[in-house]
């Protein structure tokens, strides 16, 4: 990864009203939940970045394949429909190059132990740079994730996509060789792959930087320390799993960005045998980490 020189950066102002931590720089200000756990805002000269508050989830949209064998207990667990709670944030501002947020969670459904909790390190530099670093364990009884990694809701027209990874198609753990390494341009609607039945789509591994932009070049750069998985749809997980049919589904104008540690591979189940042991999310303990910066490329 690259090295971030601290010390040449533009200062960073940080302040607090209520829940509300804002943070300030030269051409940005970022709002940070506390009880939440999330950014609610991020502004770039003056052009607001997200639809929505981020979120950390572990749902995606149950495939063919899933139905068979993975999904019932999925929702068993409510890993569907599941509640992240704030268990603890601390702020620090004492650099005036960078402020720091240490957050812990819990992830589960209602009257259900959590199925994963997780300590977050957010740094935010006086660049705009947003540093995060996530750190979690799964359940002990919890056989496996469909995925898990951060939402990031953008707002309408941010049509316009490029990444660094593993493309043009759709890829995942058990499917690699559908794609290849480069440099790939898209749009957010054609990452999208009209099944009969909507299910997960429109996922890359191996991703080493993704770019999400309106036609003008104002968006969100995500770097991976090294690499994450990624997709940006105009739909949401429960979208996806709550429409029977293609034809019913009806696309949003906001962008929907997932930057997960992993995905649970594709398998064959619905025709032939579970998914082999080497493709499943079993991790009890796992981290990773990346980076978000909004930029302006025109």
């Amino acid at each position: 990864p690259e090295q971030l020189h601290v010390k040449d950066m533009p200062d960073i102002a940080a302040s607090e009203t209520g829940a509300e931590l804002i943070l300030q720089g030269a051409d940005f200000q970022y709002i940070f939940n506390k009880d939440l756990g999330h950014f609610t805002s991020i502004q770039y000269n003056g052009a607001e970045m997200l639809a929505d508050r981020t979120r950390f989830s572990a749902w995606r949209a149950p495939t063919s394949n899933d139905a068979r064998f993975s999904s019932g207990p999925w929702t068993g667990q409510r890993i569907s429909n599941p509640t992240e709670r704030v268990c603890s944030c601390t702020v620090h501002t004492d650099s005036s190059k960078f402020v720091s947020i240490g957050t812990e969670y819990a992830l589960g459904g209602v009257s259900h132990l959590p199925f994963a909790r997780y300590s977050v390190f957010w740094l935010i530099f006086g660049s705009g740079e947003i540093s995060v670093s996530l750190s979690a364990e799964v359940r002990s009884n919890i056989d496996t994730l469909p995925r898990f990694g951060l939402e990031i809701p953008m707002r309408p027209g941010t049509e316009y996509v490029k990444y660094f990874g593993c493309g043009p198609y759709s890829t995942y753990s058990d499917m690699r060789n559908l794609g290849a390494m480069g440099v790939y341009d898209s749009t957010v609607s054609e990452e999208y792959t009209h099944y009969i039945r909507p299910q997960e789509t429109g996922n890359h591994v191996d991703v080493r930087w993704a770019l999400v932009s309106d036609r003008e070049g104002r968006g969100l750069l995500f770097k991976g320390l090294p690499t994450f998985n990624f997709k940006a749809l105009h739909y949401t997980q429960e979208d996806l799993a709550n429409v029977p049919y293609d034809r019913a589904l009806k696309a949003r104008p906001e962008t929907f960005v997932e930057i997960d540690y992993k995905q649970e591979g594709m398998g064959s189940a619905s025709c032939g045998p579970v998914l082999a042991e080497a493709y499943r999310f079993q991790e009890k303990q796992f981290n990773y980490a990346f980076s978000i910066k909004p930029v302006f490329t025109e």
